[in-house]
């Protein structure tokens, strides 16, 4: 990023929040700063932006400490309006994670912003409200674990949240997640079965990040083929690292002949299958079964 794109950002935010504070009078009913919910979790390709929140966020809990009315909101999409709505993003941006605010949500969140006697508005330790995020209780555990977010560490208590929720509604075992990526490649018996398991397991993850039905999707075409961006490729390399315990770089995906070849080049570099035999697999997880709609795992 050069140094332009990252002042093109960051300044209107930064400089613009301290000039208002700065020249407007310090008895106000309310300051309320319209931040953004990248500035918790992040978006990928806007670590400019990210910061930019950052900074009101935290300058909101320090005038907040000096006794000023100050609140900042990390907003979600908006749902009905805006730039997103425009251009039709919000079904891309709730697969990552974000649910997004209705119009009438974002009416209440600034009513309540706006009241003089709002208690978080002087409170240092409350002058940020982040909304607009999927939770555990609301999303499929499987997405919800999928996404890019949810493993960093500001976001573990979401996580255990969102382990304990599954295994008491019987959808992850407690000692291992038999429907997990990783417990289908290493209970496959073989690695010619691995790399058939892998194959629909990168099929589904690569039409959830394009937002596009499973069936559009040839596993003989290279990644290039279907329109993948470096954003996406490094999305999938993540979910590579992640889910299926392989460190395959970014010019592995988008150098291989089609998603055939990357799966078994996957299972080559997995972690998975190294020290896992297909009876020691089945005895913890049970029998994967390879079909054209996906692996599934029977127990």
């Amino acid at each position: 990023m050069s140094s332009e794109d990252l002042h093109a950002a960051t300044r209107p935010k930064v400089q613009g929040t301290i000039n208002l504070a700065k020249y407007l009078p310090a008895q106000l009913d309310f300051f309320v700063m319209l931040s953004s919910i990248s500035g918790a979790v992040g978006t990928q390709g806007q670590g400019n932006y990210a910061a930019a929140n950052t900074f009101q966020d935290a300058f909101a809990r320090r005038l907040a400490s000096e006794g000023r009315h100050c609140i900042s909101l990390n907003l979600g999409v908006i749902l009905n309006v805006g730039y997103a709505a425009e251009r039709d993003l919000v079904a891309g941006l709730h697969r990552d994670g974000f649910q997004g605010l209705a119009e009438g949500e974002l009416m209440a969140l600034l009513e309540y912003a706006c009241d003089p006697q709002c208690p978080a508005a002087r409170d240092p330790e409350r002058a940020q409200i982040v909304s607009g995020l999927l939770g555990a209780e609301t999303f499929p555990y499987d997405i919800f674990r999928a996404c890019y977010w949810t493993n960093r560490p500001i976001c573990r208590y979401l996580m255990q949240l969102a382990d304990c929720q599954a295994q008491l509604s019987g959808l992850k075992n407690s000692a291992v997640d038999s429907s997990s990526p990783s417990a289908i490649i290493a209970a496959a018996a073989d690695d010619a079965e691995a790399a058939e398991a892998a194959t629909l397991l990168l099929v589904d993850r690569i039409a959830s990040l394009l937002n596009v039905p499973v069936a559009d999707i040839d596993t003989r075409l290279p990644i290039a083929a279907f329109g993948i961006d470096s954003l996406i490729s490094l999305e999938l390399k993540n979910w590579i690292a992640r889910e299926l315990k392989a460190n395959a770089s970014v010019l592995d995906i988008m150098g291989a002949a089609g998603i055939e070849d990357l799966a078994g080049l996957v299972v080559g570099k997995t972690t998975l299958r190294s020290n896992t035999t297909s009876t020691e697999a089945q005895g913890d997880v049970g029998l994967v079964k390879i079909t054209k709609r996906g692996a599934q795992v029977m127990v």
